[in-house]
């Protein structure tokens, strides 16, 4: 008797033959699963309507993102302008900081317009029928100028307040 036919978990004493057979059994078992969860996978490969769809998502995410990082760099400079017409007549310090965030968020505003400029070319090249390899190169030099200008805008920005706060 086994411990667990003591226990009154099994009713029979199994065998290495037995315990083989179940190990084989789970181990098809697990392999059809497989195949299955494959089979499905492959069968739900999206539609051609299906990636349009994608793709429009996804450049609707993309023109938002350009769109409002443009948005936040006009709005820095305006804020700026406003807070240095505002502020005493002294000459601040670290000016060089202000002239680099400026020119950051300026080179940040002028990509975003050249990445819609870009992107509406890019829309009539396509019916066209020109690769788009051009056009994407555009998009990614374009949006890269767009948040390293920004960012380094901003962090030159905070560079300028640091040094005038002390």
């Amino acid at each position: 008797m086994s411990p667990a036919m003591a226990a009154g978990v099994e009713t029979r004493l199994w065998s290495v033959e037995d315990l083989v057979a179940f190990w084989e059994a789970y181990e098809q078992r697990r392999a059809e699963r497989a195949a299955s969860a494959v089979k499905r996978m492959d069968d739900s490969q999206p539609t051609v309507e299906q990636k349009r769809q994608q793709d429009i998502e996804r450049t609707k995410l993309k023109m938002d993102l350009v769109k409002h990082v443009s948005t936040l760099s006009s709005g820095a400079i305006v804020i700026l302008a406003a807070f240095l017409n505002k502020s005493p007549a002294a000459t601040p310090k670290g000016g060089n900081w202000l002239i680099i965030s400026v020119t950051s968020l300026i080179v940040s505003l002028v990509s975003a317009l050249v990445y819609f400029w870009a992107f509406g070319l890019a829309r009539q090249w396509q019916r066209l029928g020109t690769p788009r390899t051009f056009s994407r190169r555009i998009e990614k030099v374009t949006g890269l100028l767009v948040a390293l200008g920004f960012c380094s805008g901003i962090v030159f920005l905070g560079a300028f307040v640091i040094k005038n706060s002390k």
